[in-house]
């Protein structure tokens, strides 16, 4: 691999993000990691025939999301359908919380697959 492959390879990696502080919109780069990308547990054929239930987040972790949660700006979202919530995706919808970030999927709880394991 020559250097300027390695380097697009590098960059193929950062994304860019942006970081609401108030009230001040910041973009910053990032890059994608393992934790990352969304490992996807459920198809959504399983999500929509499942039950759902909704619960509150801080008893989400382990449960599989039914629901897209996004943070806007960039309004991508935080945990997709089908993903497993883990305690770092509850942490992160906290922060974003405490900066004021407009969070959407989640405002009366997270609705989760019931009995799905």
């Amino acid at each position: 691999m020559t250097k300027e492959e390695c380097l697009n390879k590098i960059e193929s990696l950062v994304v860019y993000d942006t970081v609401k502080n108030n009230g001040a919109v910041t973009l910053f780069k990032r890059v994608i990691t393992d934790d990352s990308v969304p490992h996807i547990e459920a198809t959504p054929r399983d999500i929509f025939f499942s039950e759902k239930e909704t619960i509150p987040i801080q008893k989400s972790e382990g449960k599989i999301c039914a629901l897209a949660i996004t943070a806007f700006p960039p309004d991508i979202p935080i945990i997709f359908p089908g993903e497993r919530i883990t305690k770092e995706k509850i942490e992160r919808i906290h922060s974003l919380k405490k900066n004021n970030t407009l969070i959407t999927g989640c405002e009366h709880g997270i609705t989760v697959l019931k009995g799905y394991v």
